[in-house]
């Protein structure tokens, strides 16, 4: 995938791309934390939902479990109802995107910042071209990059005797370095047409293979045990975050 990345796509984002993301991001693990506490979710599951539905999904509830020391029930509650939520996003986001009369380079932003995985991203992204999937690739991985952060200042947050820091995998996994190091390729002139031709067909292919182990990946009896509460703070996590998104698309294409 990124070697599909243009230096068009990067130019259009503007320079303030990674600031505005870090800063989106924070605004809606805060919001979303604050939410689930309202609605009655214990502390370590509120933050576990927020940091699921702000960053990357089950990703970063594996990830910020063991560092704020969630219970496994916790985290299982957790990424059992953000499996799901996942595929709801993608369904709708394209009707408030249309909804915002976004472009192109609107949507890609606006889904980079909203769904929870690369390849739901390319899903949710796919009618409106290869240059909002390319640009929403971007800003879903400098959004993964928010999860180190997240994890030092949560950890330090739920400070508690047997938490477990992070791996480095856990907060910079490796495919985001195969990401950049291609995009560099690519964008250097390293990459020949053909080389770039195939990667265009693979990427594009894969995701399909992601989106259907993602239905895989639900657990319906869990899902069931996770009650009313958590879907509420899933559901209006998810809506606060559509909200930052749309912020944040306009503000980076203005930029």
């Amino acid at each position: 995938m990124g070697a599909t990345i243009s230096a068009a796509t990067i130019a259009s984002m503007g320079a303030t791309l990674p600031l505005v993301v870090f800063a989106a991001v924070a605004a809606s693990i805060a919001a979303s934390y604050a939410a689930g506490r309202m609605l009655g979710l214990e502390p370590r599951l509120s933050a576990l939902v927020a940091s699921g539905n702000s960053i990357c999904g089950n990703s970063a509830i594996m990830a910020v479990g063991p560092a704020i020391g969630a219970r496994a029930d916790e985290t299982s509650r957790a990424i059992a109802f953000t499996a799901s939520l996942s595929i709801l996003v993608i369904a709708v986001l394209p009707a408030f995107g249309s909804a915002l009369g976004f472009g192109a380079l609107h949507f890609g932003v606006f889904a980079g910042m909203t769904v929870y995985a690369v390849p739901q991203v390319m899903a949710a992204t796919s009618f409106m071209g290869p240059v909002s999937g390319e640009i929403g690739a971007v800003v879903k991985l400098v959004r993964v990059l928010t999860l180190g952060p997240a994890l030092m200042i949560l950890g330090r947050f739920f400070s508690v005797e047997g938490a477990k820091p992070a791996s480095l995998s856990r907060i910079a996994p490796w495919y985001i370095l195969g990401f950049f190091v291609m995009m560099a390729f690519n964008l250097a002139g390293a990459l020949p047409e053909q080389a770039v031709t195939l990667c265009r067909f693979t990427a594009a292919v894969l995701p399909v293979v992601a989106m259907a182990a993602l239905g895989l990946s639900v657990d319906l009896r869990e899902l069931a045990r996770s009650g009313g509460r958590i879907a509420a703070a899933g559901v209006v996590s998810a809506l606060m975050l559509i909200a930052i998104s749309a912020i944040v698309a306009l503000v980076v294409v203005r930029a």
